[in-house]
């Protein structure tokens, strides 16, 4: 049946397009059906705490019928809508109650020694009382155990790299949790009697309201493997039935070299001349490039790429490019990774004034993370308010025709909310979501369910914005309901987030599982690769597995030609005592082994031996690794962490000469090829290292990078080149040419703020600053000397979690400097600041400091500093991979790392931690270290040195 829909869709061999696909395509499938496998598997677990302040109102001092002030304390706190705010003082926020105990759960805690009032309704009496804070964990669950719904708050992972964890939590699919105790598993995990629902959430505190308290210390989920089989069927669907809209997608997977000047057509003509909607000012730097791209996009046959450094104008450029769209009847589907980017484009359309009136948007995903502005065009919010409108006017029509009635009567039926859903979805102009979101389209999710169904383009262009973030599998699901396709992004800033479960298993997937097992193959090859980062110790081997112990030896024999590796069940004559001891590794059968226990050499790196077989040697071994303070990991997991940090050091070649940043670049992927089998070995394990090449090229990259400039190819010509085709390499220089358009000009930076980004990652040829940039963003704080000030802190890391006390301090003594002088200014909007870090550690600790200085005990990410009632402050504390796409007057980073640079030498995620600020920039951090970090972290150690060399250092220790 396959090759009948290729013969539909391609003129000339389709047979040869059918088998290009089908090899692509299937490294994608198999990759997505080990990451399914994980899911089914793993368990999400996260600790909880109560969210808020809980206190126990007592009654007023001379309060003299006490029973009486507890009867009325709990009416009030049974009624609806309930009130309680300070007395002479603000309102508070209520999160839960407990009337029997007099107990409630306040967002923010009272003023010390300040009385409360409680009103139930919009009228009557206000009772007093006397807040107490409950304090002690065991006290605060105790108090809020009545029956009841609760908030609680998640305590996020340590591990930076556990993201995925947390999301799922907060998936709008998630309906219950389950009460466990962290890190144990037992049968009875998902039982009815530990489950929980879910009544609300909200991501920005890390909160979920539930509908009872739980009684363990963690909660858990069942991960949702709906978002993995939606790209698992949309794979299917381009491989076994694509339709004619889909014939410039099948093209990403042909030979590059063989279709070359023929395969990718030309832009075609404009249809009709451009009326400019929102890009009416040409004078305006960067307009030109703008309008340059909604023509091209206008004209493309297929792709149009869109490369837009920070502030340049991207959004204006795709609410200009979507307008043009609806003008000429098309229908738009816009995706973009976050819930911010795309309801600023659906803000800027609402606004948008068009002949013909306002553009007809509907937007699938969960109302809790859209924006408040963005609600009222939610799909199931926008049918409920239609019908509701349409209903009343037809009953309120005395005269109604049989037509009105068979409309009223279907709308009152049952299914009529789900049919009018289904109308506004097909007169829709714009419909938009993430590109996670979108998969609650019902036609997606019809699809998700067919078996055999083509997935016909319902739209005529997908627009993808934050491309960086999106890797191809995620791109393919909407981009099937497309016929072509606009692709928006920077590829400089953050990467795809890649969980490194789905990778682990898919590594893990690559060995062979035979004679010897999958994890004695990768405990094999972990060990050799010990002993290859060890300066001394030797590696001692004791199974009865024949074909383990050849494996061992063939691994160390390629790792170590010059160097003695002693086989006792091959050796004819047993080796002398000399021998042994001076031996690299040591590797026979347990009883071998034995007899020659005492000439074993003494300082061993590795030893690997049955359990309880060798006694003196696995002790003199375990005091030598406690010593070390060691862990062992898997072969997957070693390899996987390393593809990943490989991947995010890849720009460091192209953005700095130097020979010390292709070594720290290439560092990981030497590690790598240590770990990989040697090249003496055939058969499947021989094909160890082109399958581990292929979850990474499939794994890792964007779209956007995958077609501006390929995967890495240049690796791809050493080691043998996978896919020779668009979506490896690159579109071909002749079709990129017309379907690129970079955006030159910024517009939100102060030019001090942008000088470093602007020479050191996009080499001065973008992210250029318009001269009148330094008058918008007239700042007159006194505190700083520039607008880029590095505030030098020679504090100390703490692991586990990643944190450092003395550059929090100096943060926290920034903020209370900025908002005293903030009090004197006659601002009609609070400034807005940034707090960034690129650890979660060191988040936590700031929001403990924020949540003190603030007293809103119930906030994890959003805080507010007040002069009385007027907000002159508003504080956003976030990690810098969570805050692309947000911008702030003021950003403060904490860099953390004093002993090792860890995360700081991505390239991708310190340009989003510079490019965040408007107006000031201060970065807070050890300047000494990470000046000394030219090998390790070389785009830091250049930031550090700039700023001494500009004069922009200030002393905090």
């Amino acid at each position: 049946m396959a090759e009948l829909y290729f013969q539909n869709v391609v003129e000339h061999r389709p047979d040869v397009v059918q088998r290009a696909t089908y090899d692509s395509l299937q490294a994608f499938y198999k990759y997505l059906e080990h990451a399914k496998k994980y899911l089914e598997r793993v368990r999400y677990e996260l600790p909880w705490m109560p969210l808020g302040a809980v206190v126990r109102l007592e009654p007023p001092r001379g309060t003299r019928d006490l029973r009486a002030f507890q009867g009325a304390l709990e009416q009030v706190l049974r009624g609806r809508p309930l009130r309680v705010r300070e007395v002479q003082g603000a309102a508070l926020e209520i999160l839960a109650t407990r009337p029997k105990v007099g107990v409630v759960s306040l967002d923010a805690a009272p003023r010390a020694g300040t009385e409360v009032e409680l009103r139930a309704g919009d009228t009557g009496p206000w009772l007093r009382a006397v807040p107490v804070p409950i304090t002690s964990p065991e006290d605060v669950r105790g108090a809020l155990v009545e029956e009841g719904t609760v908030w609680i708050e998640l305590v996020e992972p340590e591990d930076d790299r556990r993201r995925a964890v947390v999301e799922a939590f907060f998936d709008e699919d998630t309906k219950e949790v389950y009460e466990v105790t962290l890190g144990v598993r037992q049968r009875d995990d998902y039982a009815r009697n530990h489950r929980i629902p879910v009544l609300g959430r909200d991501r920005e505190r890390l909160a979920l309201q539930l509908g009872r308290l739980p009684q363990t210390n963690a909660v858990c989920i069942r991960p949702n493997t709906y978002t993995v089989e939606c790209m698992m069927k949309a794979v299917q669907a381009l491989e076994d039935r694509p339709v004619a809209g889909h014939r410039p997608l099948l093209r990403l997977f042909e030979n590059r070299d063989r279709t070359r000047g023929s395969a990718w057509p030309g832009l075609e003509p404009l249809d009709a001349p451009i009326a400019w909607q929102v890009l009416r000012d040409e004078a305006r730097p960067g307009t030109r490039e703008q309008r340059d791209f909604v023509e091209r996009a206008l004209r493309t046959p297929d792709f149009m790429l869109l490369e837009g450094p920070p502030g340049s104008g991207k959004t204006t450029a795709i609410v200009e490019l979507v307008l043009q769209l609806a003008a000429r009847g098309k229908r738009v589907l816009l995706c973009a990774s976050t819930h911010v980017a795309v309801d600023n484009v659906i803000e800027r359309l609402k606004n948008a004034k068009r002949p013909g009136g306002p553009v007809l948007v509907v937007r699938i995903g969960d109302e809790d993370r859209v924006a408040e502005d963005v609600k009222p065009y939610c799909l199931h919010r926008m049918a409920r308010t239609e019908l509701g409108k349409v209903r009343d006017a037809l009953a309120q029509t005395k005269v109604r025709s049989r037509a009105q009635e068979h409309m009223l009567e279907a709308l009152r039926a049952d299914d009529g909310p789900e049919a009018l859903e289904r109308i506004l979805l097909d007169c829709a102009e714009v419909v938009c979501g993430t590109t996670i979101g979108i998969l609650k389209h019902p036609d997606i999710q019809h699809l998700a369910r067919s078996r055999d169904e083509a997935w016909e383009p319902l739209f005529d262009a997908l627009i993808l914005d934050e491309a960086s973030k999106t890797p191809f599998a995620e791109f393919l699901v909407p981009a099937l309901l497309a016929r072509r396709w606009i692709i928006v992004g920077d590829r400089r800033q953050l990467s795809p987030y890649v969980d490194e479960g789905w990778i682990e298993t898919s590594v893990e997937g690559a060995l062979p599982d035979g004679q010897a097992s999958r994890g004695e193959i990768g405990n094999a090859l972990v060990d050799s690769f010990e002993l290859v980062k060890s300066r001394d110790g030797a590696l001692v081997v004791a199974s009865e597995n024949a074909e383990l112990r050849r494996i061992y030896a063939a691994q160390l024999a390629g790792l170590f030609p010059d160097e003695p590796i002693v086989r006792l069940d091959v050796d004819k004559e047993a080796p002398g005592p000399l021998a042994l001891g001076a031996a690299r590794a040591v590797i026979g059968s347990t009883e071998a082994v034995a007899s020659v226990e005492e000439s074993l050499p003494l300082a061993t790196r590795v030893v690997r031996v049955s359990e309880g077989e060798l006694p003196a040697v696995k002790r003199r071994h375990a005091a030598r690794k406690l010593r070390q303070n060691e862990d062992e990991e898997s072969w997957a997991h070693e390899v996987s962490w390393r593809l990943v940090r490989d991947y995010e050091l890849r720009l460091l070649p192209e953005l700095l000469s130097a020979e010390g940043a292709a070594a720290t670049a290439g560092s990981y992927a030497q590690e790598i090829e240590v770990l990989m089998p040697r090249a003496g070995f055939e058969g499947p394990l021989g094909r160890v290292r082109d399958a581990v090449e292929r979850v990474r090229r499939v794994a890792l990259p964007s779209i956007l990078e995958s077609l501006q400039v390929g995967f890495d190819p240049a690796r791809a010509g050493r080691t043998g080149r996978f896919w020779e085709n668009a979506l490896a390499l690159g579109l071909p220089e002749y079709a990129k040419e017309p379907r690129l358009v970079p955006l030159r000009y910024q517009h939100r930076m102060h030019p001090d703020i942008a000088a470093f980004p602007h020479a050191r990652i996009y080499g001065g040829k973008l992210l250029d600053t318009p001269h009148d940039m330094a008058a918008d963003r007239a700042f007159f704080y006194p505190g700083y000397r520039s607008r880029s000030v590095w505030l030098d802190v020679r504090g100390k890391e703490e692991d586990h979690p990643m944190r450092n006390e003395a550059e929090a301090r100096v943060i926290m003594v920034e903020l209370d400097a900025l908002a005293a002088w903030a009090t004197t200014q006659e601002r009609k909007d609070p400034w807005s600041v940034a707090i960034l870090t690129f650890y979660r550690g060191q988040e936590r600790l700031l929001r403990d400091r924020l949540r003190k200085a603030t007293r809103q005990w119930g906030q994890s990410r959003y805080f507010t500093f007040r002069d009385r009632e007027r907000r002159i402050l508003t504080v956003e504390l976030c990690t810098v991979d969570r805050y692309q796409g947000h911008e702030a007057d003021i950003v403060m980073l904490s860099f953390v790392r004093t002993e090792r640079p860890g995360f700081l030498n991505s390239p991708n995620r310190l340009n989003v931690a510079l490019t965040r600020a408007r107006y000031q920039l201060v970065l807070v951090g050890d300047r000494l270290f990470l000046a000394r970090q030219t090998g390790r972290a070389p785009l830091c150690a250049l930031l550090a040195e700039d700023h001494k060399r500009l004069g922009h250092v200030d002393l905090r220790y």
